[in-house]
């Protein structure tokens, strides 16, 4: 649209002009600025006041007149302030009537800018100007609306600026009344949308209708992600967020599963509770309970009488997955007066064929210990239970094998947890000779058998007696024959007194397995006669009751085809499913993107580590990536192409450029911008030269034109210099014989110093590399060099290992100072002078007090600063100093107050980290390392929240229990530490201490029901625990190695553990014994930790051995499963994986091997071992 004629170009340049004429006798004498604060000196002259301050710091005379000034006395000029005030006010009205009319004339738009700034800098100081300033920043908004050839990125970055250095005074108001909608459009990109929306969310805060109004819209789009939904939700009080969730209930596409975990994360009240009633009740009908941990679903709910009927339909669900009639008495409890759950309860057990729950009934009924509400399906049950065939006598049968149990416990303790069961034969009552008798087949420890008994008179035995023998009549799966090579067996043989003279023990090894027939071995593998009287006494003498026990010793397997076992290491033999030939081989469905990394790197790193950007971002190296952090918002930008540890990251002169090196035999040396890292600008291959010996330390000229790279090994390391956009070398010498710490150009281009072990060198890059070394006699002693910087002059600053910072003209100590009690470690620069760290935990400002010694500037302490444990690297910005120390952290400090900005697990060269393990329903995890703290994380704010030092000795693995309320611990010595949490997070000093272990936990879980806490140890043990009160309650013994992983099925009665000989084991719970694990793979597991699984023997590739997969960890929801590998990899596959080569998607970022991997809500997190550090990664 074109604008009026009156407003051309030219007539309204010299009507601003004219504006600003009217404001020229207000300017400051000195600065030629308006001024903001006029004071009047002793001659009479007005000047700003800040600006007469500095001038008055070097001069005594009048800036104007040159008389010299007896006194600095300043005196305020409030008359002429005023005069400013209304002088400006009258002024920015003026651009605010005019601007909006001269926005229509697209040619006036860059006019319009400047003058709106211009407006916008006078009026900055006058507090009483809020109402104007808001109308100039809706002009600043419509202006940048009304920019033409703005790319999405230049808009939204330009918006965000506006917003920002608005602060306060654009009001939320002010926001609405913006054309947001128009800025919306324009904003097609997601990834743009996604920044807009954080930053709206970040100046929103905790305005409720502003927040209801963007989640609202933007849920319904479907544009909300789980970050952004956890960012509203934070903002929002308890009483108030239920109305949020039920606003992305509205939403179809959003997991039923995930709203249920954010409900549940709310604290229930009388003012909302009927809301959250509501809401349940709503989403209970569409979510998918296979998933979920209905246990704690369950507790959550419990006390709400009106979710009675939501409480019965999980306990049916758990009912048909479990076929557990406890929770068919449960919804018994539940609705006693129901007389169809009572029928239904009832034909559950004669379903189930529950006659031990009917012999528990009789016994209870019998000694009057009945639960009352049980007495009447007992009377049903009775009557039922008459009516059938042959009733009294298995009646009878279970009463006498109940009797039998305790004998067995008093009598035969050693047996008590093995099978021993009674037997019966039937025989007719006229017996021919050479006839034989055999017993129903009955199963043991995986086996059938059966007892074949010849009649008494038998020429194959003693009179009065029969022989009886025990035979091995079928395996569970046919393809176990072929594999199994002997099984040695102890049996028991009694009769039902059990008493000493009637039992007998006897052993014996199965060889001869190949069988004849369907079920049939050889003679051979029956047990050699036994013969024993076998009268009993259950009245009918053609019933023989016999006591069996069997006590399974040792199993030995043949070679097994690469078929049947895979991988080849693998000891046990592990069935597949009953399901196998159904499921079908498969990609993983989604893939991951690195948001966070939680720490940062400390090991082999050298020179300056850490930096500034031109944004203000925070950039320094977390395991094989650089990471670019923005502090105020906590997030990252990640470059992430190293496969190996970062060692070195240098800046570029323009701010936004770095080049980082790494560590290893293919390193290699990037370049690469901190605004968009994830590509790069160039790739140098630095391992042409520094063979095995990694990148040491980088150096950019100061011209931006040459790249020094020093590296190799450390008793031969190299110095190469590059045309870095060419990768043209341009020189190379030998560095240095021994440590080198840190390599700069000097402030001229002309020269390159290294700073090393033994000393420091000056490389002259105009006379071919030639070396000069530093002088520091008399006054100094050669010492390590560990840092530097430059004074004004050009002149070296250093930092030398006994504490005092030397200063040299050209290559000679000429100035010292030392306040440093140990190694100063690192120095940058500061306006005034530098700031030093070192190993003595000091944080030191040192000024430049004006003075010169031959040249050099001299220096002089102003403060410090103890921070506790050793400074690793220092950098100043914006006169904030942040410290990376050795403990991990990094700090930022105003030399009065600190802030921890980031939190790291620490430790030495062989510290590791291997504890990981988030916590249901919630967004935060905890992890545990070899430093002995346990710290809790937030995934949503992506902060620590808490840390606890739990011992000394370090820890090696953490879980926590269903219910959040604990988090239990285990360190490499053995030792069990249990934490209690509570509202105010986890209570530093533990409710249980033990140490029944003898060598390191590796592996350690509470039960899905909380009732257990195993812990796998390295003394190829596993320990369990009762939780309510942490009394060791078993100790499982079979494992010829370490433990290294367990799982528990989901109904808590079975555990399957794996070692370090690569050996699966599955014990029952009920018993504390092993059992067969031929059906392992059909039981239903609350996790997939255990790597040799049938499920998951995809992840293993061909070339592997036992040791180069740690950990792995499945999405059941996701249908995922990923590995932590010893090359640093991560593996993505779909589970199960079906064949021995699934499709995989492999992801780096990790320097070291990666020991933990858990999925978490829609997230991955893994554990980086050496490299101390935890990696989030979002499922997409």
């Amino acid at each position: 649209m074109s604008a009026p004629p009156n407003n051309s170009k030219a007539k309204v340049e010299k009507l601003i002009d004219s504006w600003r004429t009217k404001l020229d006798e207000y300017k400051c004498p000195i600065s030629h600025q308006l001024m903001i604060n006029p004071v009047i000196i002793e001659t009479g002259q007005t000047f700003d006041k800040f600006s007469i301050e500095h001038w008055l710091k070097n001069y005594q005379t009048c800036p104007t007149t040159g008389i010299k000034l007896k006194t600095k006395n300043l005196i305020p000029n409030y008359t002429l302030k005023s005069t400013i005030n209304k002088k400006v006010k009258k002024f920015v009205k003026k651009v605010i009537e005019n601007v909006s009319i001269w926005l229509e004339d697209e040619s006036l738009i860059l006019i319009c800018k400047d003058i709106v700034n211009e407006a916008v800098n006078f009026i900055l100081q006058d507090d009483n100007s809020k109402d104007l300033m808001k109308e100039l920043q809706n002009l600043k908004f419509l202006i940048l609306l009304n920019q033409k050839n703005l790319s999405e990125e230049k808009l939204l970055d330009e918006f965000l600026t506006l917003i920002k250095n608005s602060n306060d005074l654009f009001s939320l108001q002010a926001l609405n009344s913006l054309q947001l909608n128009k800025l919306e459009e324009k904003l097609t990109k997601e990834t743009n949308l996604y920044k807009y929306l954080i930053e709206m969310l970040n100046i929103l805060k905790n305005n409720y209708l502003l927040l209801k109004d963007i989640f609202t819209k933007y849920i319904l789009l479907n544009k909300l992600d789980d970050h952004l939904i956890e960012k509203i939700l934070s903002r929002i009080d308890n009483d108030n967020v239920i109305e949020f969730l039920s606003i992305l209930f509205s939403n179809v596409n959003y997991s039923r599963n995930k709203l249920l975990q954010k409900l549940m994360n709310i604290k229930i009240n009388d003012k909302n509770r009927s809301e959250f009633i509501k809401l349940f009740k709503k989403l209970f009908k569409e979510i998918n309970l296979t998933h979920l941990n209905l246990h704690s679903l369950i507790k959550f709910i419990q006390n709400y009488e009106e979710l009675k009927e939501e409480i019965k339909l999980i306990y049916l669900h758990l009912f048909e997955e479990t076929k557990d009639i406890l929770y068919l008495e449960k919804i018994y409890i539940l609705n006693r007066n129901d007389k169809n759950i009572e029928q239904e309860l009832l034909n559950a057990y004669l379903k189930l064929e529950m006659m031990d729950k009917y012999i528990n009934m009789y016994f209870y009924v019998n000694q009057n210990k009945i639960d009352p509400i049980y007495l009447a399906i007992f009377k049903s049950l009775t009557n039922k239970i008459k009516n059938l065939e042959n009733t009294v006598d298995k009646l009878n049968y279970y009463i006498l094998d109940q009797q039998m149990n305790e004998k067995i416990k008093n009598n035969y303790p050693l047996w008590k947890d093995d099978f021993i069961k009674i037997i019966r034969i039937d025989t007719p009552s006229n017996i021919k000779k050479d006839e034989d008798f055999y017993s129903t087949p009955f199963e043991a420890h995986g086996l059938k058998w059966n007892i074949c008994m010849y009649p008494k008179g038998d020429d194959r035995s003693n009179e009065g007696e029969c022989a009886i023998f025990l035979r091995l009549t079928d395996m569970k799966f046919k393809e176990e024959k072929k594999l199994i090579a002997s099984i040695k067996i102890k049996f028991l043989v009694g009769n039902v007194n059990l008493d000493e003279s009637s039992v007998e023990t006897y052993e014996y090894e199965y060889t001869k397995l190949e069988g004849y027939g369907s079920w049939g071995f050889k003679q051979q593998d029956y047990i050699p006669m036994i013969y024993y009287n076998t009268q009993s006494n259950s009245g009918n003498e053609n019933v023989y009751n016999i006591v069996i026990g069997i006590k399974k010793l040792d199993i030995k397997f043949k070679p097994s085809t690469k078929e049947m076992r895979y991988p080849t290491f693998l000891k046990t033999t592990i069935n597949p499913p009953s399901n196998a030939s159904t499921l079908v081989d498969l990609p993983p469905s989604k893939r991951l993107e690195l948001e966070y990394i939680y720490g940062s790197s400390k090991k082999n790193c050298k020179g300056r580590i850490m930096h500034f950007n031109n944004n203000g971002e925070l950039i320094y190296p977390a395991a094989g990536c650089c990471v670019v952090l923005n502090i105020e918002q906590n997030t990252q930008k990640i470059f992430r192409k190293h496969n190996d540890d970062v060692s070195c990251i240098a800046k570029h002169p323009d701010g936004q450029i770095f080049c980082s090196g790494q560590v290893g035999k293919d390193d290699m040396i990037y370049i690469w911008d901190s605004s968009n890292p994830s590509t790069t600008i160039q790739e140098i291959d630095s391992y042409i030269h520094f063979k095995n010996g990694g990148v040491i330390a980088l150096a950019f000229s100061n011209n931006g034109e040459y790249l020094a790279a020093v590296g190799g090994p450390e008793l031969d390391s190299m110095l190469l210099v590059y045309r870095w956009r060419t990768k043209e070398l341009i020189g190379q010498c030998k560095a240095n014989r021994g440590e080198v710490f840190e390599v700069v150009f000097t402030p001229d281009d002309t020269k390159i110093i290294l700073c090393g072990g033994n000393s420091a060198k000056l490389f002259e890059l105009q006379d071919n590399f030639k070396t000069r070394a530093l002088i520091f006699s008399p006054r100094g002693t050669v010492q390590p060099v560990l840092c530097s910087c430059f004074d004004n002059k050009g002149n070296l600053i250093a930092g030398v290992k006994d504490g005092s910072i030397y200063a040299f003209s050209g290559n000679k100590l000429v100035y010292k100072q030392q306040m440093h009690s140990g190694s100063v470690l690192s120095i940058a620069r500061t306006e005034e002078g530098f700031v030093s760290g070192g190993k003595d935990g000091m944080i030191i400002w040192w000024r430049f007090t004006g003075e010169g010694v031959e040249g050099v500037d001299v220096f002089k302490q102003v403060s410090s600063l103890n921070v506790g444990s050793e400074v690793k690297y220092v950098i100043v910005d914006k006169g904030e100093v942040f410290a990376a120390k050795s403990n991990g952290d990094i700090i930022r400090t105003n030399g009065t107050e600190t802030e921890t900005v980031l939190l790291s697990h620490f430790g030495d060269f062989k510290s590791e980290l291997w504890g990981l393990n988030p916590m249901n329903c919630t967004p935060l995890f905890v992890s545990a390392g070899d430093d002995g703290r346990i710290i809790l994380w937030d995934m949503s704010s992506r902060k620590h929240v808490q840390q606890v030092k739990a011992c000394r000795e370090g820890l090696r693995a953490v879980t926590v229990s269903p219910d959040n309320l604990q988090i239990a611990a285990s360190s490499k010595n053995g030792s069990l530490y249990v934490f209690q949490v509570s509202e105010q997070g986890i209570v530093e000093q533990p409710i249980a201490k033990k140490k029944d272990a003898l060598e390191e936990v590796a592996a350690i879980s509470f039960s899905p029901n909380g009732l257990i806490l195993a812990l796998g140890s390295h003394d190829n043990n596993i320990y369990l625990y009762k939780t309510s009160n942490y009394e060791l309650i078993g100790k499982l013994c079979g494992h010829t190695s370490y433990v290294k992983h367990l799982d528990f099925t989901t109904d808590s009665k079975y555990l399957r553990t794996s070692s370090g000989d690569y050996e699966v084991l599955l014990w029952d719970l009920s018993t504390n014994k092993r059992v067969d694990s031929k059906a392992m793979e059909d039981l239903n597991w609350a996790t997939v930790s255990v790597t040799l699984s049938w499920s998951v023997r995809g992840i293993w590739k061909s070339d592997m051995d036992g040791t180069d997969i740690n950990g792995i960890d499945v999405s059941f929801a996701n249908q995922l499963v990923a590995s932590a590998e010893d090359t640093s990899r991560i593996s993505l596959l779909h589970y199960p994986t079906v064949t021995t080569k699934p499709k995989r998607d492999e992801y780096i970022g990790h320097c070291s091997h990666v020991t933990t991997v858990k999925f978490h809500n829609n997230y991955l997190l893994s554990a980086g071992g050496a490299d101390l550090t935890v990696f989030q990664w979002k499922i997409v």
